[in-house]
C-alpha cells in the first residue's frame, strides 16, 4: 500500500537526516506529523481489511467497499502529502521513491471511480 511505504520511507528518512544539529525525529512537529501519518495508515488498513472480510464472507457490501475505496485514496493523498513535506526538497526530485509515489498516487483515486462517484454509490445504498 502506498500509504504504508510513503510512511516507513518518511520514517527512515527522519531517523537519518540531521538538521540544526539533530535528526529530523529530535523535532516535535516531524514527530507528530509521523504520529498522525502512522494512525491514518493504521485506520484505513483496518477499515480496508474489515470491508474485505465481509465480502470474503459473502456479504454484499457496496457501500462499505466504495467508503473504504474514497477512504484509502483520501489517507494515501494525504501520506505522500505529508511524507513529501518530511523529505523537503528531495521530496520532489525524480528518482526518489516518495516522489514516484506521490505523482502515481493520483491514478488510484481516480482508478474504479472517482471520489465523487463513489459518494453518488455510497448515497445510492444508503438514503
Amino acid at each position: 500500500m502506498i500509504s504504508r511505504i510513503c510512511l516507513e520511507e518518511a520514517i527512515k528518512y527522519a531517523r537519518q537526516r540531521t538538521a540544526f544539529g539533530k535528526t529530523l525525529t529530535g523535532f516535535q512537529v516531524t514527530r507528530h506529523k509521523i504520529a498522525e501519518m502512522a494512525t491514518r495508515v493504521e485506520a484505513s488498513s483496518e477499515f480496508t481489511y474489515r470491508v474485505a472480510a465481509m465480502v470474503n464472507a459473502g456479504e454484499y457490501k457496496v457501500a462499505e467497499v466504495s467508503m473504504a475505496k474514497n477512504f484509502a485514496s483520501q489517507v494515501a493523498n494525504r501520506v505522500t502529502f505529508d511524507a513529501t513535506q518530511i523529505f523537503g526538497g528531495y521530496g520532489f526530485v525524480r528518482g526518489h521513491l516518495v516522489e514516484r509515489l506521490y505523482r502515481d498516487n493520483r491514478i488510484y483515486s481516480i482508478g474504479g471511480g472517482t471520489h465523487e462517484i463513489m459518494n453518488e454509490v455510497i448515497s445510492k445504498m444508503i438514503l
